[in-house]
């Protein structure tokens, strides 16, 4: 020991230059005894201290084993199912990639994995056959029905459009449903023409156009507006 009673540094610095060497010696020997622990074709985690299989093959008793790919397909890094998946136009059948046969006017679809007809053809049985537009149709966008609509002006009767006949005093309407036309405003459907609304003193045409309704104090008797004796004062 020095007179100061410290002791020297060159001491100190010699006891963590060996410890630094040991703990070195230690952690390399680690690091050896998990490496030889990884099988072949596998590989040590990204994150944590365990492996775990590369692409193409599974954990099998420690061990990883080749899975086994049929033509066609390619291999997956999915720990479930078969390992593998059947390439863009082939389908899984019983552990094989069979090849989709489309027919004439279809096309695979965004899957890959099955197909759909073009437009203006319609399945029909496995084969896309054409859709029969009538005159004053159209093909509409619509995978159920007929697959076509009638023009506007036009209902659809069985196979064919047919003109709507419009009554003096009525236009078209947007309504797939009833006589597809309405009455002008200040008329009213009878039977297939537009009557003019008889509209009496006191009274104007309601919201719809199509009926009346009576002036304020005044109330519906009838077809006339009258004032109720209780109302007599106003």
């Amino acid at each position: 020991m020095t007179r100061s009673g410290r002791r020297p540094l060159a001491i100190y610095g010699a006891a963590i230059i060996a410890l630094t060497l040991v703990s070195l010696g230690i952690g390399t020997a680690t690091a050896q005894n998990a490496t030889s622990r990884i099988p072949p074709n596998a590989h040590a985690e990204r994150f944590g201290k365990g492996w775990q299989c590369d692409t193409g093959y599974r954990e099998d008793r420690r061990n990883c084993v080749a899975i086994i790919i049929p033509a066609n397909a390619y291999a997956t890094d999915k720990a479930y199912g078969n390992g593998w998946e059947c390439r863009r136009g082939f389908r899984e059948v019983d552990k094989a990639c069979v090849k989709i046969a489309i027919p004439d006017n279809a096309y695979l679809d965004s899957s890959g994995d099955r197909w759909k007809c073009a437009r203006g053809f319609r399945d029909r049985k496995g084969i896309c056959a054409a859709i029969a537009v009538p005159e004053n149709g159209y093909l509409s966008d619509s995978s159920f029905g007929t697959g076509w609509a009638c023009l506007r002006g036009f209902r659809e009767s069985g196979d064919a459009c047919l003109a709507i006949a419009v009554p003096e005093h009525g236009f078209l309407s947007d309504s797939a449903h009833g006589s597809g036309w309405t009455c002008d405003r200040g008329y009213r459907e009878t039977g297939d023409r537009c009557d003019p609304v008889v509209v009496p003193e006191n009274a104007h045409l309601d919201h719809t156009g199509h009926d009346w309704e009576c002036d304020r104090p005044y109330e519906k008797s009838r077809q006339s507006c009258v004032i109720r004796q209780s109302n007599a004062r106003y």
